[in-house]
């Protein structure tokens, strides 16, 4: 029997929905992590593009009944035939003899998409802002405008029109018949990309987790709150200084849109570049993502000089330069895309997020035609010490809310006089006081067994009846790490990365455990992260496990 086989909770991301993160075991989905997040977020996807979660943009994507969807002159019907086998499509039937229709208002979609299949009318538009298609639902054609009309069998079709990016469209599904006339409808999306994606079904689209593929495999992200507090973070044509040029939509950014800016030196010099004027701070985080474009160097920083910034090479993929009190990073993204990052903290309060372009590790530049580097979205977050996941924004600032990973009610499923905790996790950074750790307790501090992230290194603790037993901190690095404690009165044991790094014989009595969090350790479960990692997997044992099988689980 393999080690896996034994565990009554095996959590490796693979399959996710709003509210939920899927388990594999149990089986029967009563250990299914609750999943909250009360906004968007952003993720790295299995083809290395930058998207956003969930990426349809429409609140109650198959509900037609919903408020959310303004009907005219029409009623809609559930419970219809919908192409994949299923009974989720939508009769649309005219009241009276008039257009019929159905709307939603959505902000900064590229493209919009319905299934529709004829009923005793063939035709299904779709209008949005000022232009319209008519799709002929009996030929499979596009009788007028423009569009993409894809069969998915059965008589159902795909249909789509692609639009520009508007701070508020809205769409509009209908058709022009007489009274009791009908088609059917299904599956409305509006995303950003102008590439189809697979539907993604939404309610009122909060709490989707993110399974990034940053490492190549997924992995749950999950990240504390923070805010992007410049804006906007992709146009770049309307910020400040006059060193550096701007032609908008030259490249193919990493969301996959053709809508990453040229910067290039206006005129030669040091420190070329744009800014922004925000809300001074004096602890902070300034990122952008770059690709060079004839030049070789890209600056970020909280002012165009020396004193507030840091330097990259984008050649070699290096921080070649470092103000004093900054810290640079750069990170590798897919067709020649990187994220730089300054953190700074200082005693002088900054407010000018910079993004600049330059020939060498000093920060001079010359002019050479419109050679530079593109840059998409910028990011400036305040009073925080580490870079998190990309916030885009558009007219103001844009906050995404803390992560919380976490399941009550399993007290079945945790092992009570004794047990194993397993988590497989990558740390993304380190500072003095971050803390992300797998535990479980009673909903309170009573009785409570966690480890994981703390500070500079891990920490691995059980607290029994009021009484703490155990508190170890061994070290921790950045990076993937496998962590396990087995715990029974007596016999408590931790490894990472295959070596053990403590044991106690200290005997206890530790009361019900009731639950799962992943992230803080707050003893409600429920509790948010306030430290970034991604989780690859985290297993429970109702047993625990021998030396030979801790050292074997955690080994990398």
């Amino acid at each position: 029997m393999s080690l896996l086989e034994q565990a009554s909770l095996v959590m490796i991301p693979s399959g996710y929905k709003e509210d939920v993160v899927y388990c594999p075991k149990p089986t029967d989905g009563s250990g299914d992590l609750t999943f909250t997040r009360a906004s968007d977020g952003t993720r790295v996807n299995s083809s290395g593009l930058v998207e956003n979660v969930p990426w349809n943009l429409f609140q109650y994507s198959n509900d037609f009944s919903n408020v959310a969807w303004t009907k005219y002159n029409a009623t809609l019907t559930s419970g219809q035939s919908d192409p994949f086998g299923g009974t989720n499509a939508w009769k649309f039937e005219a009241i009276i003899s008039a257009q019929a229709d159905f709307r939603q208002t959505v902000s900064g979609a590229n493209s919009y998409s319905f299934y529709a299949k004829a009923g005793t009318s063939p035709e299904f538009r779709l209008w949005s802002g000022t232009s319209g298609t008519i799709f002929n639902l009996s030929t499979g054609t596009i009788s007028s405008g423009s569009g993409i009309i894809e069969s998915v069998g059965n008589g159902w079709y795909r249909c789509t029109i692609l639009t520009s990016t508007s701070a508020s469209v809205t769409l509009i599904p209908y058709f022009v018949g007489n009274a009791g006339d009908y088609i059917y409808v299904a599956f409305g999306q509006a995303q950003t990309t102008t590439t189809a994606k697979p539907y993604f079904p939404t309610t009122d689209r909060q709490n989707v987790p993110r399974l990034t593929y940053e490492g190549g495999c997924p992995s749950l992200l999950l990240e504390p709150q923070r805010t992007n507090d410049v804006f906007p973070s992709e146009d770049f044509s309307g910020y400040s200084g006059s060193g550096a040029t701007i032609s908008t939509n030259q490249a193919v950014s990493p969301d996959g849109t053709q809508n990453a800016d040229l910067m290039y030196p206006a005129t030669s010099g040091n420190f070329a570049g744009k800014y922004k004027n925000v809300a001074a701070t004096t602890t902070g985080v300034v990122s952008c993502f770059v690709k060079q474009a004839g030049k070789r160097y890209a600056i970020v920083g909280t002012d165009n000089n020396a004193t507030y910034t840091c330097i990259f090479d984008l050649q070699t993929a290096t921080v070649v330069y470092e103000a004093t009190n900054y810290t640079g990073s750069i990170e590798a993204l897919s067709n020649g895309w990187y994220r730089i990052s300054a953190v700074y903290t200082s005693s002088t309060a900054a407010a000018y997020p910079f993004i600049g372009v330059a020939d060498n590790s000093s920060g001079s530049v010359v002019v050479d035609g419109t050679n530079g580097i593109y840059i998409w979205g910028f990011q400036y977050e305040r009073n925080v010490s580490y870079p998190t996941s990309y916030i885009p924004t558009t007219s103001a600032s844009v906050t995404r809310v803390a992560d919380a990973a976490y399941k009550t009610g399993i007290s079945s499923l945790i092992g009570q006089t004794q047990g194993t905790l397993f988590a497989d996790i990558i740390r993304t950074t380190s500072t003095g006081n971050d803390s992300f750790w797998l535990n479980i307790n009673d909903n309170s501090s009573n009785n409570w067994i966690f480890m994981g992230i703390d500070g500079l290194g891990s920490r691995f603790y059980l607290r029994a009846s009021s009484t703490t037993i155990v508190d170890e901190y061994p070290s921790l690095s950045l990076g993937r790490h496998k962590l396990a404690i087995a715990y029974q009165s007596g016999s408590i044991v931790g490894y990472i990365d295959g070596t053990q790094v403590f044991t106690s014989s200290s005997t206890y009595t530790i009361g019900s455990l009731t639950g799962i969090n992943l992230g803080y350790s707050g003893a409600s479960l429920g509790t948010p992260v306030n430290t970034p990692a991604q989780v690859n997997e985290v297993v429970l044992f109702p047993t625990s496990l021998t030396n030979a099988e801790l050292a074997a689980l955690t080994t990398l």
